[in-house]
């Protein structure tokens, strides 16, 4: 019976793969353009509304110059709000199933089973582990920082991967190495802690290759390292990453800075979420007959994704999701490793077995408990983003230039809303001038009152007979 649940069909496994873009497709549908998604709306070179990918061409150079590296990222942020809505939420929908299949691949290999429960609680534990779920998932410019870049960087190392665990001596696809180097520049121009973590993975990759595999170096490989030490080096010398540095009082970094910041970034790594797969990896590497590089790696690469951001004047939430997804892979690959063994079998007892099943059940749990008051603040946040917008479009056709609107206020991380800058009560602090700059009025403010807003069925209706 056991076998039976463990051991998916392929009709399983698809249907786990089409319902959550189903769900995740809806989730995007829901969520409103917030916070810089207005401000790249807009030109960084002009000013201008963006209308061409010239126009986005030209207004990522100069950002490349003014603010910052992340030019493939915010690219794609400007060319998404150029296009109408619905394409951003079809393709960032497919860009999430690529996401966690990626991640079930890292885990289980290339000659993997198909395990629709370990491929759900993937889906799982992003859920309840990721910190800023709907920044990293569902917001159009978190999505584009960090969905999209970990999709560059998982597809990138995947051949690293596989080659780990059987050598890759030649590709005959004529194809395959100018696609390695391409993947290469776009992985390494990702953003910084993800581009560090695969740089020291990589480092440790050739090294343990050569003085401990003590096998060739195949051509394929120096071209992917080639191509991604040439993404990361945009990335990392952008005039903009410096001239940003002004806005920080770097001058006061000192020793006591620096324990303050490694103080931190140790409550970061030892999150739950991210070293709970950890722990469960310590008793295979004690044990001789597993000696798995792999679960190594990832938990070192979550380590390296944290750490590398000690040079950072600032580390939000967001900027964790590679380590959660090392940490993720990690826990897939564990639970797999650990399949009808006893834990603590390894140190010499054989009393206790994991039970996958309950283990599976009891995260399970947890999730349906989140997922009904998230999808209802999910609504809510998006129904009242929607009228918002509608209202302001009807100001704006009665000629009020200067229109007062209700805050939106999510209180749960799995909106894409959550823990971004809504429109303020002043009229010249950003985001408002964009936003108002985007509708085309003059001023924008917000209210907190919450008299403001109709009833849930007066604003469908509203937002119906608009339509």
């Amino acid at each position: 019976m056991k076998k039976r649940f463990l051991s998916a069909s392929h009709n399983q496994y698809y249907f786990v793969i089409i319902f959550s873009f189903l769900i995740i497709f809806i989730l995007n549908s829901l969520t409103p353009y917030v916070a810089d998604d207005y401000s790249y709306a807009f030109s960084v070179a002009t000013g201008e509304r963006i209308e061409s990918i010239s126009d986005i061409i030209k207004s990522q150079y100069e950002h490349w110059h003014s603010w910052g590296g992340r030019s493939i990222a915010h690219f794609l942020a400007q060319l998404f709000i150029l296009l109408p809505k619905f394409y951003f939420n079809i393709l960032n929908s497919l860009m999430y199933c690529a996401f966690i299949y990626l991640c079930y691949r890292h885990a289980l290999g290339r000659t993997h089973s198909y395990r629709p429960v370990l491929l759900i609680l993937l889906h799982v534990y992003f859920w309840i582990f990721l910190p800023v779920y709907g920044q990293n998932l569902l917001w159009l410019t978190g999505s584009c920082n960090y969905l999209w870049t970990t999709v560059l960087i998982l597809l990138f190392v995947l051949p690293y991967r596989d080659n780990l665990e059987k050598n890759i001596t030649a590709h005959k696809s004529f194809l395959f190495m100018p696609l390695l180097f391409l993947n290469g520049i776009l992985a390494g121009w990702s953003n910084e802690n993800s581009g560090a973590s695969i740089l020291v993975l990589l480092i440790l990759y050739f090294f343990y290759k050569k003085y401990f595999l003590k096998v060739k170096i195949e051509l394929w490989e120096i071209v992917g390292l080639i191509g991604f030490m040439v993404g990361f080096f945009l990335l990392i010398s952008a005039p903009g990453n410096f001239n940003r540095l002004d806005e920080y009082n770097v001058s006061s970094f000192n020793i006591t800075t620096m324990i303050n910041r490694i103080y931190n970034l140790l409550s970061f790594y030892f999150r739950i979420g991210i070293i709970f797969p950890i722990i469960f990896t310590l008793p295979l590497l004690f044990n001789k007959n597993d000696k798995d590089i792999l679960l190594v790696a990832y938990p070192l690469g979550a380590l390296v994704a944290v750490f590398s951001m000690i040079v950072s004047p600032t580390f939000p939430d967001r900027a964790t999701m590679i380590a959660y997804t090392y940490s993720g892979i990690s826990l897939i690959r564990v639970l797999e490793a650990y399949k009808g063994k006893h834990i603590l079998g390894y140190f010499g007892f054989d009393t206790m077995k994991i039970k996958l099943i309950a283990l599976f059940y009891i995260i399970m749990v947890f999730s349906i408990t989140s997922i009904l008051p998230s999808f209802k603040n999910i609504v809510e946040v998006g129904l009242k983003a929607s009228y918002r917008v509608e209202y302001i479009k009807r100001q704006r056709e009665s000629n009020n230039e200067n229109i007062k609107v209700g805050l939106v206020s999510p209180h749960n991380k799995h909106v894409g809303f959550y823990g971004l800058s809504d429109i303020r009560s002043d009229a010249e602090v950003w985001p408002n001038p964009y936003i108002a700059k985007y509708y085309s009025v003059e001023n924008i403010v917000g209210i907190d009152d919450a008299s403001w807003w109709p009833s849930n069925i007066e604003m469908i209706e509203s937002l119906i007979s608009d339509k």
